[in-house]
């Protein structure tokens, strides 16, 4: 419904067609990039052996041992 209403507001003069053109295209390449950096971040986290956390936690395979370990992890 915005977007009929801001199609509407812009084609209604031709100067507004122009700010409405550029003000959508950056918008569609702020939100390209936006989402163009995060896949990069996960390709050089992916390449450089990169996780979140701060390391310390165990294992999915090792988290279910008895709590008679002393350390919990292995």
């Amino acid at each position: 419904m915005f977007m009929n209403f801001a199609y509407g507001w812009a084609f209604s003069k031709p100067v507004r067609k122009v700010y409405y053109n550029i003000t959508i295209t950056g918008l569609s390449v702020a939100v390209a990039m936006l989402i163009g950096t995060i896949e990069i971040f996960g390709l050089l986290a992916a390449q450089l052996n990169l996780s979140g956390g701060s390391g310390l936690s165990c294992p999915a395979s090792t988290s279910m041992r008895p709590a008679s370990s002393s350390s919990g992890c292995s």
